[in-house]
């Protein structure tokens, strides 16, 4: 597939960004709803698209933003990122529900402490096939996560379940495929990650709710492997186990827990951590 015209090399605009810049803003599209908006929290956007790199993510946000990439603006006290063009490029899965989040204007006023950016051009509506077709844009690049997948397709006789309960279960599967594109490829409501994210639901919590447990818990660094057995809890069963596990992963959006290791662990970790530095300096 082709990159779209934003962040060839080619491109005047492109070629002048950081090479972090240009890897945040293909990430932001995995990060975006189904019409190219997503919420401007940097500690969030941090650990989904950029976990592993020293940087400073307003400043690559800010960058994307002067260049036209993307618009940071702010509505009602909260802030968003909207992706211009974002429907040239992307295909959202037919099953995906728009979040809901309020458009860009030009009146918008822009988020505090940011500069006054380009708005940029203008959202083009795309000449390609409904995302339902499962008919992919021929001159497109998609995450993998985000590549329609017919095993997710919702059955007509899940559908008619009260409230839409299936529906909104397999929107919880879809958004953990976001983060694990080969785990539940064929959700089956007899799994036990299925009954855990029905109960949740009944108990109240919404689909937005659920989908951000599961971003806080790949927000903990002991989840992601950090802790002295270097192993990793991210199952999907383990996030929807009960309402305090939801609670406490939502929490860790905002405010990630620091890792837990022993003092024999973590001078592993340093050594390697030298190691590496010495071996990137020599090459």
């Amino acid at each position: 597939p082709k990159m779209p015209a934003e962040v060839k090399i080619s491109n005047g605009s492109g070629a002048r960004l950081q090479p972090l810049a240009r890897i945040l803003f293909i990430a932001l599209w995995g990060m975006a709803d189904r019409d190219g908006r997503l919420e401007d929290r940097s500690k969030l956007i941090k650990a989904q698209c950029l976990p592993y790199d020293q940087c400073d993510i307003d400043e690559l946000l800010n960058e994307l933003a002067g260049r036209g990439f993307i618009r940071r603006y702010e509505v009602d006290g909260a802030r968003y990122i909207d992706i211009p063009k974002f429907g040239l490029h992307q295909n959202p899965h037919h099953a995906e529900k728009s979040r809901d989040f309020p458009a860009f204007e030009a009146n918008t006023a822009p988020a505090p402490d940011k500069p006054e950016t380009s708005p940029g051009p203008a959202p083009d509506k795309p000449s390609c096939s409904r995302a339902d077709s499962l008919l992919l844009i021929p001159d497109s690049l998609i995450p993998s996560s985000l590549i329609p997948d017919p095993l997710l397709r919702i059955p007509e006789t899940l559908s008619t379940s009260p409230g839409g309960l299936s529906r909104d279960v397999l929107a919880v599967f879809a958004h953990y495929r976001i983060h694990h594109p080969k785990s539940h490829r064929k959700p089956v409501s007899s799994s036990k990650e299925w009954r855990a994210i029905a109960a949740r639901l009944k108990e109240g919590h919404t689909v937005d709710e659920l989908e951000q447990a599961i971003n806080g818990c790949h927000c903990s660094p002991f989840h992601c492997g950090q802790n002295d057995q270097q192993t990793k809890h991210l199952g999907l069963a383990l996030i929807m186990r009960d309402g305090s596990q939801v609670a406490k992963f939502i929490e860790a959006v905002e405010n990630p827990p620091a890792a837990v290791l022993s003092g024999k662990t973590q001078r592993s970790v340093n050594a390697r951590a030298k190691y590496l530095e010495r071996k990137r300096e020599n090459n």
